[in-house]
């Protein structure tokens, strides 16, 4: 009997994390079937069965809904962990530059098979959409930030004996990485996720080492 008080915020919390997944999921496909400036919050709240205003309190704007996407499509099985924290403990475990190099691949073979679709709707959204465009740029500047702690991190592992710079070594990481870089190498192309991955090492190892 004590324990009911407790049942019903459960309960509601529940119920509203799944109807956050819903909003999530049914946006992805309209995006992907229609693009995101034809999918209002309209259209989408009739495909959920939702009011409009439950999309607003559940997840946001249609740009915050996208940000929540690209969330889940770059952490993939470990959402809701932040994929750039699980690199950064990956990267952590490494010994030699070599190493650096083989993780770094690694991850953009995974997160960009997985990212591709989404970031082709993130680019064309920006294209025509100002909010969109704020989202994809703080995204960009985010990842490259983050690629700025690598290059002390290679050093600490007898690293860029060239003495090359660290936003150098970024901007290469940023570009060698980024989604569009693997959707046109894969997915226009032709290239095999495998080959992209060894193409990504090859770049990073012989700068790295």
């Amino acid at each position: 009997m004590e324990s009911t008080p407790m049942a019903k915020p459960n309960r509601r919390a529940q119920q509203s994390a799944e109807t956050s997944a819903l909003i999530i999921s049914t946006a992805r496909n309209l995006f992907m079937e229609q693009g995101f400036v034809p999918t209002t919050i309209e259209k989408l709240a009739r495909e959920c069965g939702v009011a409009v205003q439950t999309i607003y309190n559940s997840v946001g704007t249609k740009t915050q809904i996208l940000s929540r996407i690209i969330d889940q499509a770059a952490s993939g099985e470990r959402a809701p962990a932040s994929p750039l924290e699980f690199l950064a403990a990956e990267l952590e475990r490494t010994a030699t530059p070599d190493d650096v190099a083989t993780v770094l691949s690694a991850w953009f073979a995974e997160v960009n098979g997985r990212m591709a679709p989404v970031h082709k709707v993130l680019s064309d959204a920006a294209a025509v959409d100002p909010a969109a465009a704020t989202l994809q740029r703080a995204r960009d500047v985010q990842r490259f930030e983050r690629y700025l702690a690598v290059p002390g991190l290679l050093r600490d592992r007898g690293g860029l004996q060239g003495g090359q710079q660290d936003e150098d070594v970024a901007a290469l990481i940023w570009n060698t990485g980024h989604p569009q870089a693997y959707r046109f190498l894969v997915a226009e192309r032709g290239w095999s996720s495998e080959r992209y991955e060894r193409w990504c090492h090859a770049t990073l190892a012989g700068t790295f080492s």
